[in-house]
């Protein structure tokens, strides 16, 4: 999104994960999609290619996309994330707990 977002010319290769190719194997072991390469170097954390994405991208030949402070991106993806396992949790009775 961010690549389409930034107006970059990009190359999006779907993957039966069922029948994985040897070459993904071996291009990143252990990993599930998404990832990115750039440059021989493989990028397997999401927020980790946004970031690199951000840093690599930036203006003035791409628009910044980004929060203008880090601590805002930050809260966002701790927020997220808590509300993903929220809503992810089997448990109801585990999402009335105090502190959650």
């Amino acid at each position: 999104m961010i690549l389409w977002l930034k107006g970059v010319v990009f190359n999006v290769t779907t993957v039966d994960l069922k029948r994985k190719p040897a070459d993904l194997h071996n291009l990143a072991p252990g990993t599930h999609p998404p990832f990115l390469t750039f440059n021989g170097e493989v990028k397997t954390d999401v927020n980790k290619i946004e970031e690199f994405l951000e840093e690599t991208l930036s203006p003035p030949k791409y628009p910044k996309l980004s929060a203008n402070h880090r601590e805002s991106n930050t809260a966002g993806i701790d927020i997220f994330s808590k509300f993903s396992a929220f809503i992810k949790n089997t448990k109801q009775q585990d999402n009335n707990k105090e502190g959650t």
